[in-house]
């Protein structure tokens, strides 16, 4: 009997070990797929202020841009944050599983040598605020997370001097001058469902987009829900972006290798463009991880990806939830 028990026990401890590798298995080809279709973008052109979501990150890949860029409406301006400063940035860089590696930031000063680059640390921040928007700094202060302040703080950057915003890991395959060329704003949509991140933004000074994401963080400061993502995070931006292409399609992935690059009707003056992303590492410190477990390791796909100026051909994403906020 106690034999017979032991058989038994022994049958279900192998099927539920089947049932977590099957598990295991799904979630991970699953999460492959999602990053295989890594990063579209969606490109919103509403009459004269266009908006626009794009791909750029990524990992060093020597590749001259031929662009004129003649019609430059962003300025060259590389915005970095890391409010507890540049020591503790550095210290970060230098930990046995950082959060941040100091290539990722350098990938992309190397590959926009003629930008101005500057890096904003909490005292920089304050005095930012002070001078441009006193009425939100109490606001500011009284953020209780870091991540809330440096998500808030990029919004008020886009505004006041435009430039490209880029999280300190992301990696820069290469030039993004070509990206950027002919939009007033440019947002990054990510995976996985296909959604719009904060983790790379640029933009034109004083476009409007940032005057109602201003609005959306007083509005957002005053409710109960502190989750950085919706208070002060991609939330704000996704929402935005669905009042202004309140018909984007919902599905499931096509093969970007069957379907050429698709526009998107949308609203009157507004279309939607998808493309392959770069590579945003999703180290996740705002949320307490080290990063060390969920660094793709598909460097030569994005590096193919973007190597292409029409994104590789990439072609019209849609997902089963639409535009989702997306923080990792």
């Amino acid at each position: 009997m106690a034999r017979c028990r032991l058989q038994v026990l022994l049958v279900a401890a192998l099927i539920a070990w089947a049932g977590v590798v099957l598990w295991l298995y799904s979630s991970v080809h699953s999460d492959l797929t999602t990053l295989r279709y890594f990063g579209k973008v969606y490109l919103t052109q509403p009459d004269k202020q266009a908006v626009a979501v794009t791909r750029f990150n990524i990992e060093s890949i020597v590749r001259a841009t031929n662009c004129t860029c003649s019609d430059e409406r962003i300025p060259r301006i590389l915005h970095h944050i890391f409010l507890d400063g540049e020591a503790a940035y550095d210290a970060e860089t230098q930990h046995p599983d950082p959060a941040f590696r100091r290539s990722w930031r350098e990938s992309c000063i190397v590959h926009h040598p003629y930008w101005q680059h500057r890096f904003w640390d909490l005292d920089t921040a304050e005095q930012f605020l002070e001078e441009r928007y006193p009425w939100f700094l109490p606001i500011f202060r009284g953020y209780k997370r870091t991540v809330a302040k440096s998500d808030s703080l990029r919004i008020f950057l886009m505004h006041a001097f435009g430039g490209l915003y880029v999280d300190l890991d992301v990696e820069c395959f290469r030039n993004g001058d070509d990206m950027l060329k002919g939009y007033d704003i440019v947002l990054q949509g990510t995976a996985p469902e296909e959604g719009v991140t904060n983790a790379v933004m640029a933009s034109a000074p004083g476009h409007p987009f940032w005057g109602k994401a201003m609005k959306a963080l007083v509005t957002n400061s005053q409710l109960e829900d502190d989750h950085p993502i919706n208070q002060t995070g991609p939330g704000i931006i996704a929402n935005l972006l669905r009042l202004m292409v309140p018909n984007l399609p919902k599905g499931k992935h096509v093969n970007f290798r069957e379907h050429l690059v698709g526009v998107i009707p949308a609203v009157a003056g507004t279309k939607i463009r998808v493309y392959p992303l770069g590579y945003h590492r999703y180290s996740g410190s705002w949320n307490g991880y080290t990063g060390r477990w969920i660094v793709p390791k598909m460097d030569e796909y994005f590096k193919e990806a973007v190597s292409h100026p029409d994104g590789g051909q990439a072609a019209q994403v849609t997902t089963r939830k639409g535009l989702q906020p997306q923080r990792h």
